[in-house]
């Protein structure tokens, strides 16, 4: 059935035989809070979290029958555990998924006693970094638009330089299963990684030596009677405000 218009959602509840109290521990809400939705959503049809809309339509916009009605409550029970369990409760409802969906992937290859830690090491990388590197970002992008994108989907023009430059680098090697190289360019692969390297230590050493005066400083502020346990307590107080 379809709520009706003039039945108001505590009448609904009722005539699929789901309690007040019930529904609420089935979609993890106080009574205050689901009471206040309830109001909200009767009033606008709309409920400040993305979670709880989906829930409120999905219960009260479709056609169900009062058993419909409960099994499909039983699985937005199920989804909003899952939430708890992976710590997405915060997230909206397509993040949740989306880290459901990646974890349970991980679980199946990582079953496998010839999965890769090379290509979990890429995706923390690509996950560091996407946002402040274009090139993992389109790279990214690149492999998304040619393997899931609709038919008539066209590139941005900041998209298009990377797409054609990526095609021409993959498509080649997927096209000869044996190919030849130029040895300098492996010589610059080199270069670039030590220097990377050599980066990525600078900017440990710089952080460790920021902590280091922040340790020093907050010590001196606090003066001697202050134990470790303090001084650590307030650096990291410090380092969240930056």
């Amino acid at each position: 059935m379809v709520m009706d218009a003039k039945m108001s959602i505590k009448e609904y509840l009722k005539s699929v035989g789901v309690s007040k109290q019930e529904f609420a521990s089935e979609i993890k809400l106080s009574r205050p809070t689901l009471d206040g939705y309830i109001e909200a959503y009767e009033k606008s049809g709309r409920l400040p979290r993305e979670r709880y809309q989906i829930i409120f339509d999905s219960l009260f916009r479709e056609e169900l029958t009062a058993v419909e009605f409960k099994e499909k409550l039983k699985k937005m029970h199920r989804l909003l555990e899952r939430d708890v369990r992976l710590g997405t409760e915060k997230l909206d409802a397509r993040a949740a998924d989306e880290v459901s969906r990646v974890k349970n992937r991980m679980l199946r290859d990582m079953s496998e006693k010839d999965w890769n830690p090379s290509v979990y090491a890429f995706l923390e990388m690509m996950l560091e970094n996407y946002r402040r590197d274009a090139v993992f970002r389109r790279l990214a992008e690149y492999f998304v638009f040619l393997n899931r994108s609709n038919v008539n989907e066209d590139a941005s023009e900041e998209q298009k330089p990377y797409f054609v430059n990526f095609y021409k680098t993959f498509d080649s090697l997927y096209k000869d299963s044996k190919f030849d190289y130029d040895a300098k360019y492996y010589d610059l692969l080199i270069e670039r990684r030590d220097q990377l390297a050599k980066d990525r230590k600078a900017q440990r050493d710089q952080k460790n030596e920021e902590l280091m005066k922040l340790l020093s400083s907050t010590a001196k502020e606090m003066g001697t009677e202050a134990t470790n346990a303090e001084i650590i307590k307030a650096v990291l107080e410090k380092l969240q405000t930056k």
